[in-house]
């Protein structure tokens, strides 16, 4: 019987992982097919600690990534082809991944493509390639401050709640989301009515529920 992770796909990466996450109890290499590659041309690499340690988190995210898919029964059979492009699009990026915050969010991600039955093909490419970019500190700072519908680098004209004005702490955050498309300038760029505003790309909303759930 397959594992959840390698009922995802044959795709290498995601089945590598999987068939040591399956092991009964023992821990087996969970190296990407990628790494090798690396160690390769820069030997002093593999023993490092840091190596190490990469491993280890990789091995635990299959791990709890298995558990997690066995625990969908028939959900799970009943993806759609959008959904299960978008499981294999997580899982590359997992073993692709050392931020241990990331991993996490990418494992709540995981879990929760099963309540995505909406995602049409673009949207699960689209989601994958996000998925792959943004730091956990882009996605934690769209999940925080999603209740706000404008973004300005300048003390607006409209002091309300609905403004969210962007200081240095959190300045290379939002620029960063602006460079993925998830954050885009108002339509009123260049006109006498533009206030430097930014909004949330449409999709946002449905990119945290994917990531948090829906309804949290």
């Amino acid at each position: 019987m397959k594992s959840g992770v390698e009922a995802v796909a044959g795709h290498p990466i995601v089945s590598l992982a999987a068939t040591a996450a399956a092991a009964t109890g023992a821990l087996a290499s969970s190296v990407p097919p990628l790494l090798p590659v690396v160690y390769a041309f820069l030997p002093v690499l593999i023993d490092t600690l840091a190596r190490g340690r990469a491993e280890k988190r990789w091995q635990k995210w299959a791990e709890d990534v298995n558990e997690g898919l066995r625990a969908l029964g028939d959900r799970f059979d009943g993806f759609s082809d959008a959904q299960y492009r978008l499981l294999v699009g997580i899982c590359q990026t997992a073993f692709e991944t050392f931020d241990e915050e990331k991993l996490r969010l990418l494992k709540a991600a995981v879990l929760n493509v099963s309540g995505s039955d909406f995602l049409g093909s673009h949207e699960a490419q689209l989601f994958s390639r996000i998925l792959r970019d943004v730091s956990a500190a882009e996605i934690s700072f769209l999940v925080e401050h999603r209740g706000y519908v404008w973004l300005t680098f300048m003390k607006p004209f409209d002091t309300s709640d609905t403004f969210f004005i962007v200081d240095p702490q959190h300045e290379i955050i939002v620029r960063g989301l602006i460079s993925l498309g998830l954050i885009n300038r108002s339509a009123s760029e260049g006109l006498s009515s533009d206030a430097g505003g930014y909004k949330y790309a449409p999709f946002v909303p449905r990119l945290i529920d994917l990531i948090v759930g829906q309804g949290n």
